[in-house]
């Protein structure tokens, strides 16, 4: 294993108990990885870092992707959901049009470009990403990537704010 490998399966055993189980290890190094029917899988987290690397190494890549595919599916579970729907894009920002050229113009759409270039706080920025959502101009909220655009010219956008009204 590379160490950057090492050291992302390492920080996956240190938060495991917490994530996956909901609760913290008995022992500070001790960390249960797998449940199995009555009985559980310990691994000692050794202090010293030679014999955790020889520890990671031993630890079987089945395994490994288990743990992956658990914290995945817990986090799957914590996503927030976000509702556009309710948004009355009548009572638009007075920089909705401006904010979606930007992003069309940029193809990039995040929260951050737009409180940058018009100067605002993040409240806003995020009202008008959720009111340009609504339209149809940028994709849905994916944590902290850019939003996907879904205009793909400034033709398009011209239509659709047309459309709009």
């Amino acid at each position: 294993m590379e160490i950057g490998t090492i050291i992302i399966v390492a920080s996956i055993l240190l938060i495991i108990g917490v994530i996956v189980f909901g609760r913290k290890p008995k022992e500070q190094n001790n960390l249960t990885l797998v449940e199995k029917q009555e009985e559980k899988e310990h691994i000692d987290i050794p202090e010293d870092e030679e014999t955790l690397k020889r520890k990671i190494d031993s630890i079987p890549d089945d395994k490994i992707q288990t743990i992956i595919d658990r914290i995945a599916r817990k986090r799957a579970e914590y996503e927030p959901e976000y509702e556009t729907e309710n948004i009355d894009l009548s009572d638009r920002d007075p920089l909705f049009e401006e904010a979606a050229r930007l992003l069309v113009i940029n193809q990039l759409a995040s929260t951050s470009l737009i409180q940058r270039k018009f100067a605002i706080g993040y409240n806003r920025a995020g009202r008008l990403m959720d009111q340009l959502e609504a339209a149809g101009i940028v994709g849905h909220f994916e944590g902290s990537k850019a939003r996907q655009i879904l205009i793909p010219d400034e033709y398009q956008l011209e239509q659709l704010l047309n459309n709009l009204g």
